[in-house]
């Protein structure tokens, strides 16, 4: 077969000579000093028999400024195989007298060389060979590679009758979709780098074959500590200012150190002690009082890229003492004011006008119906039923007012970015992201709990009713994730050290779900479901409140590799000794108490250590709790009171006693009066 190349001259253009277009006058030239180096590109190249490329020569001074007064001459060692014409067009066969017509050769190698002034580049190594019908790429089968060991990757080049033509084909180039993970040489040998997946293919004469998948293994166990304490401390006291280096220690599922890892620390309360650091430590600083627990996790894209998988630490768990300031936030179903409280003096302050909202020509006070700080304390969320709102606590005004959302704030991204909006009226959940100021839409009935990993990777959504009862899995770099459970479910929370999920039904009273792969881990039996989960800050505990009693799950959790192998429970129920319809639920950072309002007359109080319940009496007047909240320390809970509707303070254990009553005067557009329905603390 011969290939005509007629006029194709008139497209090449060297950078060496002078140039000229086709019919144009001659460019200018420069002056420049004397040749001292020639180079050749491409440095390779694979052709099939009869096939024409165009080589390149620059010619350079000593300087390495460029010659474009000097025309190369042009030689190959093997004219039987490949010819070069004068202006470095070569032929995989031979030439005609005009450069015009290639007619195929023999298969082979040849050397092209470009000279100017006595100075010769290096060969640019042509191989020449039959066509390439089939390129394959094959890799062993093994489940991973650990870090900086290697794997051989196998490329085979075939022609039309299936013959291995690799050994003609020249140099194959191996090329990772994500380099990161693994770094193939020119022989297909495959290093392994970070933990993940990627996908390699193989590339030669213009011809690519399937691609190949390289595991990098991931971590098995990242063992967590504060750096050079033997035996390894995982719980500590620091003073707000100080600060302690943390030290992960990673093993792969084949048993093999990672050293070169990139890490995501994290604060379940990011403004008791920051935690900052990428690799294989980080530095944790003390901030306000209370407690946190630090995790760290390889959690994707920027780890385990691929695989899509987090895998988490062990806890440590970080006391900062002290007292804690803050500012206590209170307002009700159909308020047109939000009232802030500080929580120093206990005294209210500027109300914040609730916005309103146009519809159908009637312009109303926006109905809130939940209220959510993200636990870094930066922002916090109001559900509407037209809009959603983003208030400020540095400035106590609205930096966003998202008219396109409407429904229940279930939950908020630890880093306070991502909001999960609930609208049942109409089967849909909303993802805010306060960071891109957009927001996702999904197709979920009856979505009534969620929780986030704290790592912000996931986020767990539990949808329960005559539509089905499905556990919903989001992530912000992840398909969206349904997950049947065996029945109906009433809440949903992730542990704070991240492996695991804890469903409040499903199959059993409790039900749990790895996080890493979304899978069913097991159950655990109690004799009633739960209607509202929490965990406790060390992970230590899951907590269920029933219309009755608290159902505590004592957990033992460790770093495990994807999924989690084993969990250690140990269930005991604690009754309060009367019913109730519980509306709040919650436990102190420092995973010692927990409180839940109800329909009763009191707070219920449960101490997680003695395993002992109580009910906290309110002051004069006081007809029932709606809501509370706690200050990071611990030591304060707000309470939204019915009757008086004032906003109680107690002081917690020791003492348990309601301190204050703090007026705050909640009023619709008509002056009705409203009770305090919602009361949240800013972490801080």
């Amino acid at each position: 077969m011969q290939q005509s190349v007629f006029l194709r001259t008139c497209a090449v253009i060297l950078v060496v000579a002078t140039i000229s277009g086709c019919g144009g006058s001659k460019s200018s030239t420069t002056t420049l000093g004397k040749p001292a180096k020639v180079i050749v590109t491409p440095a390779t190249l694979s052709l099939q028999t009869g096939e024409v490329a165009q080589l390149r020569a620059t010619v350079q001074d000593a300087k390495g400024s460029v010659i474009n007064t000097v025309t190369p001459t042009w030689t190959s060692d093997n004219t039987a195989v490949v010819q070069v014409s004068k202006t470095g067009l070569i032929c995989a066969g031979t030439w005609d007298a005009n450069f015009i017509t290639c007619t195929p050769g023999p298969v082979g190698t040849a050397n092209i060389t470009a000279s100017a002034s006595g100075i010769t580049s290096d060969k640019s190594v042509i191989s020449v060979h039959q066509r390439i019908a089939n390129l394959t790429l094959s890799a062993p089968a093994v489940a991973c590679v650990s870090q900086a060991k290697t794997q051989q990757l196998t490329a085979v080049a075939k022609d039309a009758s299936g013959n291995d033509i690799t050994a003609t084909v020249g140099t194959i180039t191996y090329s990772p979709v994500n380099p990161n993970i693994a770094t193939p040489d020119s022989t297909g040998l495959v290093t392994a780098k970070q933990p993940g997946q990627t996908q390699i293919i193989a590339t030669v004469s213009n011809i690519t074959s399937l691609p190949v998948t390289f595991t990098t293994c991931p971590p098995a166990t990242i063992i967590l500590g504060t750096q050079g304490t033997t035996p390894l401390e995982t719980s500590f006291t620091l003073a707000p200012g100080a600060a302690k280096t943390l030290s992960a220690t990673i093993t792969d599922t084949l048993g093999n150190p990672i050293t070169d890892i990139v890490l995501t620390f994290s604060s379940y309360y990011p403004n008791v002690v920051s935690a900052t650091g990428t690799t294989t430590t980080a530095t944790v600083t003390g901030t306000n009082a209370g407690t946190t627990a630090v995790v760290a996790s390889c959690t994707p894209p920027s780890c385990n890229s691929g695989v899509n998988q987090s895998v988490y630490s062990n806890v440590v768990v970080a006391t900062v003492s002290g007292t804690t300031a803050s500012t206590a936030y209170v307002t009700g179903k159909g308020a047109t004011t939000i009232v802030p409280i500080d929580t120093g003096t206990n005294v209210a302050g500027t109300a914040i006008t609730v916005p309103s909202a146009t519809v159908s020509s009637v312009t109303s006070t926006l109905a809130i119906n939940s209220f959510v700080f993200a636990r870094n304390g930066l922002r916090a969320f109001l559900g509407a039923d037209t809009a959603l709102l983003v208030l400020d606590p540095t400035t106590n005004s609205f930096s966003a007012d998202i008219t396109n959302i409407q429904g229940k704030v279930l939950a908020v991204s630890p880093n306070g970015n991502k909001a999960i909006v609930s609208d049942v009226a109409n089967s849909k959940v909303y993802v805010y992201d306060s960071a891109a100021n957009g927001f996702e839409t999904f197709t979920i009935a009856n979505a009534i709990a969620a929780d986030w990993t704290p790592d912000n990777f996931k986020a767990f959504i539990v949808s329960s009713g005559s539509a089905g009862n499905s556990l919903y899995v989001y992530s912000p770099v992840l398909t969206l994730r349904n997950v049947a459970l065996g029945g109906a479910a009433n809440d949903v929370t992730a542990l704070s050290q991240g492996s695991i999920a804890y469903v409040a039904g499903g199959s059993a009273p409790l039900t749990t779900f790895t996080t890493c792969d979304n899978a069913q881990l097991g159950t655990v039996a109690a004799s009633t479901t739960p209607l509202l989960l929490r965990t406790t800050t060390d992970a230590t505990h899951v907590l269920g409140l029933t219309g009755g009693s608290i159902i505590d799950d004592l957990l033992a959790v460790e770093t495990q590799p994807c999924p989690p192998t084993t969990v250690s429970n140990a269930v005991t129920e604690h009754s309060f000794g009367v019913s109730f319809a519980p509306n709040k639920f919650i436990v102190d950072s420092a995973g010692t108490h927990a409180y839940a309002t109800s329909n009763t007359t009191g707070v219920l109080a449960y101490d997680v250590a003695a395993g002992t319940t109580s009910v906290i009496a309110l002051g004069a007047g006081a007809t029932g709790a709606t809501t509370a909240d706690l200050t990071l320390d611990g030591k304060q809970l707000y309470v939204g009171e019915l009757g008086t509707n004032d906003v109680h303070v107690i002081d917690t254990p020791p003492t348990n006693l309601d301190v204050k009553q703090i007026a705050v005067g909640l009023k619709k557009t008509d002056n009705t009066v409203v009770s305090p329905d919602f009361v949240v603390v800013r972490p801080k």
